[in-house]
């Protein structure tokens, strides 16, 4: 029997695993990573490192053979006993032990047991789905030159700002005086204000009557229409100047009610066993990817919620054989990172 496919479950919601009689697997946070060299920036996760000295049984890996294969306790321990010796026998011979998305021991030259993990899983759920990023470094822009200031003496100085300020009252007088005549002009010409304070001022304006409609009922509104509104009354023209019907009037449109749409009773399920295909922190990518297994012909469905994130069923079962099966199925046709989870 292989442990590794067990000890890599237990992983995920552990953070200590122990093989009775060789050692623990002892997972700690990790913070996300930023590599200067390669300018790739790696999510949070799990550590998993090997003591040798934890070799006390807490019974958390038998009891979990036991509820997968459905074998008693005392057969799980002895399951376990027998991996036991056969990693001895490995490591004495100078071979590795390998296990699958979590690394592999082996013995150095000094006869010491070491652990190498394996950088490709990730074992922290919460970082379920993120993906290591590569940024692509962006070169500074060139900073442009500041002009050089050149200060000149107080007497020049002086002398200059004289000169440039009445070189500008000498351009700018002529045009404010030009644009104020024009403007004079052109306003009187209009038959609107001019300029002139003592002049007549003859105020004229023109309205269009132009064609409207508005949705009833309005927020402000003095006339009560009730009365000309039935059930099949779907608009009608109201002269408001008249307080009376009217076809040439306004056009009101009456709005019908928004229909009542009876809520879709819930489903009561006994089902015990989820395979998780994906956890989210959004809720509309994980029924994105409801939808998406759902076309593919997996009975998928959101299964509540774990540490802050929407988790998303590839499919649910009534009891462990069977979810376990679904499992290894799906593992290898579609989903190498599903895991089962106890839902009820």
């Amino acid at each position: 029997m292989r442990l590794d496919a067990f000890l890599s479950e237990l992983l995920y919601e552990h953070d200590c695993v122990i093989i009775p009689g060789f050692g623990g697997l002892v997972a700690n946070y990790r913070s996300a990573k930023w590599y200067s060299r390669t300018h790739q920036v790696v999510p949070p996760g799990k550590h998993v490192g090997f003591n040798r000295n934890l070799t006390q049984n807490d019974g958390l890996l038998a009891h979990f053979i036991s509820n997968i294969t459905g074998w008693s306790y005392d057969q799980s321990v002895n399951a376990v006993n027998e991996c036991v010796k056969e990693y001895q026998q490995v490591l004495s011979e100078g071979k590795r032990v390998v296990w699958d998305k979590i690394g592999f021991l082996f013995r150095d030259r000094s006869g010491n047991l070491q652990f190498i993990p394996s950088e490709n899983e990730n074992f922290l759920v919460s970082s379920f789905g993120l993906q290591t990023l590569q940024l692509i470094p962006v070169s500074a822009p060139q900073q442009k030159e500041e002009p050089k200031i050149v200060h000149l003496p107080a007497a020049a100085h002086r002398r200059r700002g004289s000169k440039t300020w009445l070189t500008a009252a000498a351009i700018s007088i002529p045009i404010v005086v030009a644009s104020a005549l024009l403007l004079n002009d052109q306003l009187n010409h209009d038959g609107q204000l001019g300029l002139n304070p003592f002049a007549s001022r003859i105020i004229s304006s023109d309205y269009a009557v132009r064609s409207s409609e508005m949705e009833w009922p309005v927020n402000e509104n003095t006339v009560s229409l009730s009365d000309f509104i039935s059930d099949s009354t779907t608009a009608l023209h109201y002269n408001f100047s008249t307080d009376a019907l009217d076809n040439d009037g306004i056009k009101i449109v009456v709005k019908s009610p928004a229909p009542v749409i009876a809520p879709t009773p819930t489903k009561v399920s006994n089902k015990k066993y989820a395979i998780i295909g994906g956890a989210f922190a959004i809720e509309e990518n994980a029924d994105r990817l409801v939808a998406q297994l759902r076309e593919k012909g997996f009975d998928a469905e959101r299964v509540g919620k774990s540490k802050g994130l929407f988790l998303v069923a590839i499919g649910s079962y009534s009891n462990v054989i069977d979810a376990r099966t679904a499992l290894n199925d799906i593992r290898t046709k579609e989903n190498l990172k599903a895991w089962m989870k106890k839902i009820r």
